[in-house]
């Protein structure tokens, strides 16, 4: 058994000075000189090596102190940032001084449910497991325990950035100065090591039993607050333990030493991840001793909140009556809004055959309504590979109003490009948002074409969320050609909903299978990456081997939001990475091959879009024509054109009309140089192939999946486009542009080498060869490379990975029984394996130390030190690079200035 204590705000802080006095002079002298000449004080301040790009540190009562570094001049500014917002990512924690006095506002009186829950913990010396529907006031019930024990240290954690984020606004809206807010993995990155930004880290800590960093321990707090429990998995369930634990060992033997009491909240129905293994057991038996029991002397508690304080009554009746009793459940969600507030509109049910006529029906509503854009939210299973939401999005853009979509279905929204935007979204990525009206798409029968076959007998916890995010207006949106759920009442639904069909009614035909089955897929590679479960890695990584090729060095700086035309904000990330592999081409190839791919794109598959977006076709054009006639192109037209190709890639065209036309200028000459130089060192000045979309047929017999009418599916299609390869060479190069390489970027290399060899067409001649390919990551971000080898037979090898990969995908598609989710376990079983740390569920860290080094130099500087040992004798450059331009910042010509 082991206790936590704390030490007191006193005591802390004298530690924690005296930690960062020498880790302040471990940073740089100039550093340290540079913050004494503006009478600083650096508080917790990461070494340049630990900082992604951009860090910010609490800095005492006076303000905040923003360190930024860059490859270009190596230098370091340190300005009070006292004004800009704190981000929540993993490489910052909010702190308890960052509230703004300007937009306090006071809680509005808690429910008796809430009120009985406040009572116990003033009262009482308990831990507390509270279960709450959705609404049923999570993020309020945590802001008054914090008031009603100001005098208390709070830390708060969940694993998801954006719950984290909202939690914090909530804090700063309602004053709320004495709580500590992160993410499970931030907990783990600014406390242990680098290597917690993913989970392969959390598993090294917990299975070589890393000690906190000495400069950095676990901070003081009173009680600890875990959020949205029962999605944990067990590699976070484990790392919350192992942080108690630290936590205890380090502030025990304090003075005033206080044991703190933990909180777990989370909603049992809520569970999104149990396919990585997550289990609301976590939430619900975590009183247990095999599990939080022993943590610490105080006994459990268990509350719940069934009481929303966000759905009407007339969405509770829906929800109870149509949803939870055609499927048997027997729990209720109540609402706790009084009808007298304002008389309450009945859910709306709309069968559409007309996606023109449902945008019209939308826009008419804003302009009756008088609703702003970032009061509305649409739903649906899928964002990025949904037609019907991509006519939506571009029907609002065209007609200027303003929306948001996530670059891909399995990042989270982003918080702040999202803000005074129509938010389009998954039902998985809507979880802690709310909005007063929704839409949620797919409420038919082709819903199981993304939940399986489930999803045709009862509600999931995915449908659960999404129709749980209103707070004003709620719509199911059902496609007119598709079949309705058969477990819902027609009748119910005509007593609940009001009915409306937009378009022309279809004669409804019962589809032969509403479950697709794997085999009529053609699936793309990148839907096999996410969400993977430690296990697997773990199975993944045991046949493969990686080489460090170039170390990395200090990330380059990149914005990855932009003011756009509506004076809000637009993400620019994506557009930036399709951009570098033409910086590259075009200053060591004098080619620009994405103008040929996106003139064909235009001509061919977009023909009917290029006619609705004349000026951005126009302007294409009139580059397409600049450079086929003098060879001119300027960085910004290269952005504007890996605009126009993500837009034309992925069917999505509200970038293009968000980004005003002066707006392509977020990236300067020498990070354009940089992006070039970094690729052009490794590849080949010429051959191969960039961007080249490769499909296979992969045999799958052995796996012994079955499609839903029971015959045994042989085999499933593959299709990737790797940035780089070259079939003679048996070369392939994945090009990443983030802060840290992940393992789903290693794994995707080695399906792109399953797909080259299982390629049959002309221009793969060499496919049938089993001699090993070359596969490797090159992260243009810090110029790190990654060869990955297989062990064993090359073919055989990537073939069993990708089968590994395909049968964890395939969960949904298929109806062969898979080994045991953790849910599925029984109680004893579940306990069973709490007591031995849930080894068998975390897998091993298979990711080697090197790939989370912390870079101790620039990467000009590395580029510069391979040089003269390529070229010994040789005079190198001693001065940094800058590209020599003219007034249009023309890429014609790179050249150095001494």
């Amino acid at each position: 058994m082991f206790f936590n204590t704390l030490t007191s705000i006193t005591s802390a802080t004298m530690i924690r000075s005296q930690h960062l006095c020498r880790r302040a002079h471990a940073i740089s002298p100039r550093v340290w000189t540079t913050a004494k000449s503006h009478r600083l004080t650096p508080v917790r301040i990461r070494t340049f090596q630990q900082i992604p790009s951009t860090f910010t540190a609490q800095q005492g009562n006076i303000g905040l102190i923003q360190l930024r570094c860059t490859h270009d001049d190596h230098f370091t500014r340190i300005s009070n940032a006292a004004k800009d917002p704190k981000p929540i990512g993993l490489n910052s924690e909010t702190s308890d001084s960052e509230v703004s006095s300007e937009r306090v506002r006071s809680l509005p009186p808690p429910t008796a449910e809430q009120k009985k829950i406040i009572d116990h913990f003033t009262n009482e010396e308990s831990n507390m497991i509270i279960t709450a529907c959705p609404g049923g006031g999570k993020t309020s019930i945590i802001t008054y325990l914090a008031q009603a024990r100001h005098e208390w240290r709070f830390r708060f954690m969940t694993y998801n950035n954006q719950l984290a984020k909202e939690t914090e606004e909530r804090c700063k809206i309602y004053g709320v100065s004495n709580m500590g807010i992160s993410t499970i993995h931030a907990a783990g990155y600014n406390h242990y090591s680098i290597e917690c930004r993913v989970d392969q880290g959390l598993t090294r800590v917990l299975l070589e039993d890393r000690r906190p960093l000495d400069d950095a321990p676990p901070p003081e707090f009173d009680t600890l607050i875990i959020d949205e429990a029962q999605d944990l998995t067990p590699v976070m369930f484990e790392f919350i333990k192992k942080f108690l634990s630290d936590h205890a060992k380090i502030t025990y033997s304090l003075p005033n030493a206080k044991i703190p009491r933990i909180i777990l909240l989370g909603d049992t129905r809520q569970v999104l991840y149990d396919y990585k293994h997550a289990s609301s057991r976590f939430l619900t038996l975590a009183h247990r001793p095999e599990l939080l029991g022993k943590v610490n002397p105080y006994k459990w508690t268990t509350f719940s909140m069934e009481t929303s304080k966000r759905l009407t009554p007339p969405m509770t009746d829906f929800i109870n009556e149509c949803l939870l009793n055609s499927t048997q459940m027997d729990w209720k969600i109540y609402s706790g809004r009084s009808p007298a507030d304002r008389p309450f509109q009945h859910p709306g049910y709309l069968i559409v055959s007309d996606w023109d006529g449902f945008c019209k029906f939308l826009i008419d509503k804003m302009k009756t309504e008088n609703l702003q854009p970032d009061e509305i939210m649409i739903l649906s299973p899928s964002v990025r590979n949904n037609q019907t939401v991509r006519q939506i999005v571009n029907f609002l853009a065209f007609n200027r109003i303003p929306v948001s979509v996530p670059d891909s279905d399995h990042a989270e929204s982003n918080h702040q490009a999202a803000k005074g935007k129509i938010l389009a979204t998954t039902y998985h990525q809507s979880k802690g948002l709310e909005r007063k009206v929704v839409f949620v798409l797919g409420f038919d029968g082709n819903y199981p074409v993304y939940y399986g076959s489930a999803a045709t007998e009862r509600l999931t916890s995915q449908l659960l969320v999404a129709v749980t995010r209103a707070s004003e207006q709620l719509y199911m949106v059902a496609d007119g050609k598709a079949e309705p759920f058969k477990w819902i009442s027609e009748t119910k639904l005509e007593s609940y909903c009001n009915i409306q069909v937009i378009g022309a009614k279809c004669t409804q035909s019962p589809p032969k299978d509403t479950t697709r089955k794997l085999k009529d897929k053609k699936i793309n590679i990148t839907g096999l990456l996410y969400y993977i479960p430690n296990r697997t890695l773990t199975e993944c990584f045991s046949y493969l081997s990686l080489e460090l090729v170039h170390p990395p060095g200090i990330a380059s700086p990149q914005k990855s939001l932009i003011d756009d035309s509506y004076r809000l904000k637009e993400s620019v990330a994506a557009i930036t990475g399709t951009a570098a592999i033409s910086f590259f081409q075009i200053h060591y190839r004098k080619k620009f091959t994405m103008l040929t791919t996106v003139d064909w794109m235009i001509k061919t598959v977009h023909k009917e879009q290029s006619v609705r977006y004349k000026e951005s076709i126009t302007k294409f054009r009139k580059i397409q024509q600049a450079w086929t006639t003098k060879g001119e192109v300027s960085i910004g037209d290269v952005l504007f054109v890996a605009g126009l190709h993500n837009a034309c890639s992925g069917g999505f065209y509200h970038k293009l009309l968000s980004i005003p036309d002066d707006g392509y200028t977020w990236i300067t000459p020498t990070q354009s140089s940089d992006m070039a130089d970094t690729i052009g060192e490794h590849l080949p000045k010429r051959g191969g192939f960039i961007e080249r979309t490769i499909a296979a047929n992969i045999p799958i017999e052995s796996l012994g999946l079955k499609g839903s009418t029971g015959e045994l599916l042989s085999s499933v299609t593959l299709v990737g486009a790797p940035d780089f390869i070259m079939d003679n060479a048996r070369w392939i190069v994945e090009i990443k542009n983030t802060e840290i390489l992940e393992p789903k970027d290693i794994l995707q290399t080695v399906l792109y080498a399953t797909i080259a060899l299982h390629d049959t067409s002309e221009i793969s001649e060499s496919s049938a060869i089993d001699e090993p390919w070359t596969l490797e990551v090159l992260n243009i971000r810090t110029g790190m490379i990654v060869r990955v080898k297989t062990i064993g037979n090359f073919r055989e090898t990537c073939l069993k990975i990708t089968h590994l990969l395909i049968k964890h995908y395939s969960k949904q598609f298929s109806e062969t029984v898979e080994p045991k989710q953790l849910d599925s376990l029984s109680v004893k079983e579940f306990l069973e394996q709490g007591e031995n740390g849930f080894k068998d569920w975390i897998g091993q860290p298979v990711l080697p130390h090197w790939l989370f080094e912390r870079p101790e130099k620039s990467k000009w500087e590395l580029r510069e030190e391979r040089k003269a040992l390529r070229n010994p004798g040789k005079k190198t450059m001693t001065t940094k690079p800058r590209m020599r331009k003219d007034p249009e910042e023309k890429l014609i010509r790179l050249t150095y200035i001494e």
